[in-house]
Order: C-alpha cells, then sequence, then structure tokens
C-alpha cells in the first residue's frame, strides 16, 4: 500500500507544531513557577575580583545585581519596577516618554555616583536645586540614567536610546569604570546582536527562565596568559565622550561635562592612580568641543568630607555638586553656551560660593577657597 506523501508532509508538520506548543507551554509554566516562587537568581559567573586579576565587576552588575538585568546591548541596565527604577528604567520618579509642554528635560548620565543610593543622589539634588524652574519654563524635570559599573562606551549607547525622551539637557559624568583593570575583553568587544535580534534577546533576558538557564552554567575559567588592561582606553574615552557631545546637539540639546570625583586609598602601582589622566580628557573635550564643564575632581580635593568612599559621594556632596551644577543650568537655559558659562561663574564667584555653602555645613573655607582658584 502506498502512502500519500502529502499526508507524510502534513503529519511531520502536526507533530512539530505539537512539540513546539508543548514546549511552550513548559517555558511558560515555568516561568509563572519562577515568578510566583520569587526566585532570587544565582550568579552563573564566576568573578575574578583579586588583584593580580583586576577589578573585573561586570559580571557582578549583569548576572547578580538584583537592581539590574542583562542586556545584549547595554550589557546590564536597570531593571524597571525594582526600589526606586520607575518603569522606563531610570532611577527616580515616573516620567512620560514624551515631554511634557513646558518643561525642561534633563538627562544625567553616568556611574555608580550619578545612580546613587537609595535615598540620595546629586540628580535628585539638582530637581531641588532647580526650584522654581528657570525662565520660561514652567517645571524642570531631571531624569537620572546613571547605571552602576557604567563605562563611557555604555553612557554613549544609552544616550542613543534616552534621546527619544527629548532632553534639553544632557550632563555627562565618566572616568571611573572606564579606567578599571579586566583582564577579559574590552567593553568594546563585547559582542553586540543584530539590531534585528536586539528585542528578541532583550525579551529573552527579561524572563525567569532564560536568567535561571543562565545560571546553570558552569562558573567561567580563570583566564590563562592574561593581561590586565582598561575596560576604555584614553582614546576610546575620547571618542566615547565626542560622540556624546555630538550627540546631544545634534538633538537640539546643551552639554555639561563633569570629571569624575575619586580619592586613592589604595597603594600603588594601581589603575586608580589613572583616573586623573580620564579627567585629563574630559577637560580638554570640553575645551575642543566649548562645553561646560563641572571639576568635581577639584571640588573633593578641597572638601574630602564629601566623599562617603573612594569614590561616592555623601548626601552633602551631592547637594554641593547640584548646587553648582544648578548655576550653570540656569545660565543655558537662559541662552549661555560653553565658556560664556564658565566666564558667568568666574564672574559670579561670590554668589555662588554663598549658595553653595548653604548646604555643606563645615566646609565653607574650603569651598570657598576652591571657587576663588578657579
Amino acid at each position: 500500500m502506498r502512502t500519500d506523501p502529502r499526508r507524510g508532509g502534513r503529519g511531520l508538520l502536526s507533530w512539530l507544531l505539537s512539540t513546539l506548543l508543548s514546549a511552550a507551554l513548559l517555558l511558560l509554566l515555568l516561568e509563572a513557577a519562577l515568578r510566583w516562587l520569587r526566585v532570587e537568581l544565582p550568579n552563573p559567573v564566576q568573578i575574578q575580583q583579586s588583584a593580580g586579576r583586576g577589578d573585573d565587576w561586570r559580571p557582578f552588575h549583569m548576572f547578580e545585581d538584583w537592581l539590574l538585568i542583562p542586556d545584549p546591548y547595554l550589557m546590564w541596565r536597570p531593571r524597571p519596577g525594582r526600589q526606586t527604577i520607575n518603569a522606563l528604567g531610570y532611577a527616580g520618579p515616573e516620567i512620560e516618554r514624551a515631554k511634557p509642554a513646558g518643561t525642561y528635560r534633563i538627562l544625567t548620565l553616568g556611574d555608580s555616583n550619578t545612580m546613587g543610593a537609595v535615598d540620595h543622589s546629586w540628580p535628585a539634588a539638582l530637581r531641588q536645586a532647580l526650584r522654581p524652574a528657570p525662565r520660561p519654563y514652567r517645571r524642570v524635570e531631571v531624569v537620572n540614567g546613571g547605571v552602576y559599573g557604567y563605562s563611557s562606551l555604555q553612557g554613549l549607547r544609552r544616550l542613543r536610546e534616552a534621546l527619544e525622551l527629548q532632553p534639553d539637557l544632557v550632563v555627562i559624568a565618566f572616568g571611573w569604570n572606564d579606567v578599571a583593570e579586566v583582564a577579559g575583553a574590552a567593553d568594546k568587544d563585547y559582542p553586540l546582536p543584530h539590531p534585528l535580534m536586539l528585542q528578541l534577546q532583550r525579551f529573552l533576558l527579561g524572563t525567569h527562565t532564560v536568567r535561571w538557564l543562565l545560571s546553570l552554567r558552569p562558573a567561567a575559567a580563570p583566564p590563562t596568559g592574561f593581561s590586565l588592561h582598561p575596560r576604555v582606553s584614553l582614546a576610546d574615552y575620547r571618542s566615547n565622550l565626542q560622540r556624546m557631545v555630538e550627540l546631544a546637539r545634534g538633538a537640539g540639546a546643551g552639554a555639561i561635562l563633569s570629571t569624575r570625583s575619586h580619592r586613592i586609598v589604595y597603594p600603588a602601582p594601581n589603575w586608580r592612580y589613572r583616573v586623573k589622566d580620564y579627567n585629563a580628557v574630559t577637560t580638554q573635550v570640553a575645551r575642543e568641543h566649548d562645553v561646560p564643564l563641572i571639576d568635581a575632581q577639584a571640588m573633593v580635593i578641597a572638601m574630602p568630607e564629601l566623599l562617603a568612599d573612594e569614590c561616592h559621594f555623601t548626601p552633602s556632596g551631592d547637594r554641593v555638586f547640584a548646587e553648582r551644577l544648578a548655576a550653570i543650568v540656569h545660565e543655558i537655559s537662559r541662552g549661555g553656551r560653553g565658556y560664556q558659562v564658565l566666564h558667568w561663574e568666574s564672574r559670579h564667584r561670590a554668589a555662588i560660593g554663598h549658595k553653595l555653602v548653604a548646604g555643606a555645613g563645615g566646609g565653607r573655607r574650603s569651598l570657598v577657597r576652591l571657587l576663588e582658584t578657579q
């Protein structure tokens, strides 16, 4: 008896569809169970943190930090709805994707010092310092785009996506994680997905099931024959800053650069001693592109009590930095640009110094001395 080949083909197709539907149902049940049980997933990658292998915190941020989720484009990103992270994935209050009429929207980009703690950050302090809003705007909105562990390359990629928010001003503060020494791939060498696959990969990485399956992978073997190098080279750091300034201006927004505040608490030789080289590049890019510069490092050298540890502001540090920044924002909102803003700051040292000292505790002399040396 001969079998109709069409029936055989239909049978195979029916079997494939049945198998796929069964697998999809199984994954949906597994996803529902993991969410219902609120499973906290373990870290699937062994982190090499010993002094001999550098300071590579990237696997931790990708797979273990409960505030973050892996991302095929950004490497990791904030998890919406966790703690202070809003529905759009930014730290702080909820915002609308479309900028409301009469709103002056500021986007801040940076690392953990920008993202801040649960109860304080300099973007939150800036939001307070800009009340009332500079004329002719009715309100100021500060969008905190800082993310723990971010380098300037990640900041550049985040800016590309965040331009949909139509910021009027972008504040850029990197230069710490860029310098961190790693034994693995540099940030730019992490493979990027095809644009058509990006959203699919983001969806999959957002599921508990996929992250649980990733957690079952064996720990990464220690690299052999490695050499330590920064996550972002000095030349690439310069390029990333320049491209961020160009992107902001191309979208009709202003830009402000900041040096990276820090203090050295480890003996030499150590990669932290090279943060000053990245700060020097930040200053050069600001000068070459006529961009206002906030020298956060000079501020904490004059007032070391503004740092809680080697690289993060105290609440007072947030307020002092925000007050300095607010003075420049007011000038930019009136049409000031580039070095005109810095000249304006120089002509009004006393007024700015008075405003900053108001929230700075016992650091009056240090801060006034800092302003007088600018």
